[in-house]
């Protein structure tokens, strides 16, 4: 019975997480993604583009054409992958980007990066980067 408690106060610290993460970081929601995400959940493994492992864990977020971001943070989480941005990410407002105390890996910051003229800050300290900081990163 331990485990089950276990289990569910994890999940319920995930739901805060996620709703603070949502009533901080979310200025506009107009297509309502982000409505079922509510304090009073039991999970968020039901919640629009949550996925959450067999264990019940959240393993992945997907906001695929749905929002832009101006504030992410992600840091201190474990995430591991290669890191990239994607060429299609628009980055048309200022951006905060979170990315520390994680174990990403590549081959340093990617150029695409430069495409988000708007960026004002970036922390990936404490990953598993290589090679250099694009030159094309300093006109940002």
């Amino acid at each position: 019975m331990q485990l089950l408690s276990s289990q569910n106060q994890s999940q319920s610290n995930e739901v805060i997480a996620f709703f603070t993460f949502k009533h901080n970081s979310v200025e506009a929601d107009p297509n309502g993604f982000l409505d079922d995400w509510s304090p009073v959940s039991l999970s968020p493994c039901s919640w629009r583009g949550v996925s959450c492992s067999r264990s019940g864990q959240v393993d992945a977020l997907n906001f695929t054409n749905t929002w832009s971001l101006n504030f992410l943070d992600i840091s201190q989480n474990n995430l591991s992958g290669h890191f990239s941005v994607p060429e299609f990410w628009a980055c048309d407002k200022p951006l905060d980007l979170g990315l520390s105390n994680n174990a990403l890996y590549g081959s340093g910051i990617p150029e695409s990066l430069t495409n988000c003229q708007l960026l004002e800050n970036l922390d990936l300290s404490h990953n598993k980067l290589q090679d250099k900081i694009p030159a094309a990163l300093a006109t940002l």
